[in-house]
């Protein structure tokens, strides 16, 4: 079951919705100021949750490509060669 709780009841209440979490698989959706936040589910349905989540960029497309070698290593060298320079972010 999935219930909607706001911040303030969260943060009063969050030793015993832990707890709760423990026995059951409800759910909760944390609310601040009537608008959904966040959300709080038990290790179990979380570890479901990771295990059909898609990669995203570049892993996305590892082992898709034909030759896909040729492009890691390609990667590997701008990635390489824009870690010396200074105040270059690399973002992945």
């Amino acid at each position: 079951m999935t219930r909607v709780i706001a911040l303030t009841t969260f943060q009063k209440n969050l030793k015993k919705i832990l707890e709760e979490l423990k026995e059951s698989a409800d759910r909760f959706i944390i609310t601040l100021d009537g608008k959904p936040v966040g959300g709080l589910v038990n290790c179990k349905d979380l570890e479901k949750l990771e295990k059909h989540k898609k990669p995203e960029g570049l892993a996305a497309v590892i082992g898709k490509w034909q030759d896909f070698e040729e492009v890691e290593e390609n990667i590997t060298k701008i990635v390489e060669s824009r870690s010396k320079e200074k105040n270059r972010a690399i973002p992945f």
